[in-house]
């Protein structure tokens, strides 16, 4: 380590933490606030709050790549040598030490926000998200547990974006999260042999589990219809326009998906793998426009960019 340049170590520290996939933590960060941004008719919210969110986000996710890699260094030494960690670019115990830091610093920032906010919800969801990427990355990950931790990190850092909300939670609120985090459990659980032999069982289970994350979204709007009042949250698309939507996301990441079932080659898996964690961002955006409109997806929709220029200088999984 000690040979390698200030760039060489820069580089190495990037490949790490997967840079190019924290937009996606982002994503949910930005989309929780602007959806509570309209449910409270713009009520304002400290920007030292809005900031921390994305800290806490942030730090929990880097976290939790690099303790991946940390609690990964056998498997990396046989199938991936070139990873930081095992080429010795980085030292396992470095390593290890700024994953644990990130946590800690993920939950403080959650902590920090829940003072200013005067609210419990973002302390709450960055300790609770904290604990579940140290359970995945560490004594659950290769258990069949593991993908749906995975995924309850995903619904937890969604809630660490709605967190901020005026009044409480309500029902549809779960609802994304819980499909979301559903998704990425299937995503997760499709590519947990993707560097070797798939078996076509699994991944077929596991891309039912996407479709029935993105299924349970797409009775979105259904969900926010209040009988009583019979006003809806979504007022800026409709059941019929929105279950379309949803249908054209699903033929888009699923014929990847299917065609690496049908011939389960680590190539075609990671292909699959890479455009549904990037496709992510756009089911995201779209979660956005019932509540928003088109519009203010837009900056959502803009993190895809900084995903895909950094993603071609290391791997997305």
């Amino acid at each position: 380590m000690s040979s390698l340049s200030t760039s060489e170590k820069a580089f190495a520290y990037f490949q790490l933490t997967r840079l190019s996939m924290l937009p996606s933590a982002w994503a949910d960060i930005g989309m929780g606030l602007l959806i509570t941004y309209v449910i409270t008719q713009g009520s304002s919210t400290p920007w030292p709050a809005i900031v921390g969110l994305f800290l806490a986000s942030s730090c929990l996710y880097l976290g939790g790549m690099v303790l991946n890699d940390v609690y990964d260094i056998e498997k990396d030494r046989n199938e991936r040598p070139e990873r930081p960690i095992p080429s010795g670019r980085i030292s396992l115990k470095g390593a290890s030490r700024l994953g644990f830091s990130l946590l800690f610093f993920g939950m403080v920032f959650g902590w920090i926000v829940a003072g200013l906010a005067g609210d419990w919800r973002p302390a709450m969801a960055a300790t609770l998200l904290g604990l579940c990427v140290w359970l995945y990355d560490g004594p659950l990950k290769k258990t069949p547990l593991g993908p749906l931790v995975m995924g309850a990190c995903r619904s937890l850092n969604v809630l660490l974006g709605m967190s901020l909300l005026a009044g409480p939670w309500q029902d549809y609120h779960f609802l994304i999260a819980t499909a979301l985090g559903l998704y990425i459990a299937g995503v997760t659980w499709f590519a947990r042999k993707e560097a070797g032999e798939s078996r076509k069982i699994e991944l077929t289970l596991a891309f039912l589990v996407m479709v029935a994350g993105i299924g349970l979204l797409a009775w979105l709007p259904a969900w926010t219809y209040d009988p009583q009042t019979k006003q809806t949250a979504t007022p800026y698309m409709q059941m019929g326009a929105w279950f379309g939507l949803m249908a054209m996301l699903l033929f888009f990441i699923g014929r990847r998906m299917v065609m690496a079932i049908i011939e389960p080659i680590p190539p075609r898996v990671q292909i699959g793998v890479i455009l549904a964690l990037r496709s992510y961002i756009v089911i995201v955006a779209s979660v956005v426009v019932p509540f928003c409109g088109g519009p203010p997806a837009i900056p959502i929709l803009c993190l895809l960019i900084p995903g895909f220029l950094l993603g071609r200088f290391q791997r997305g999984t």
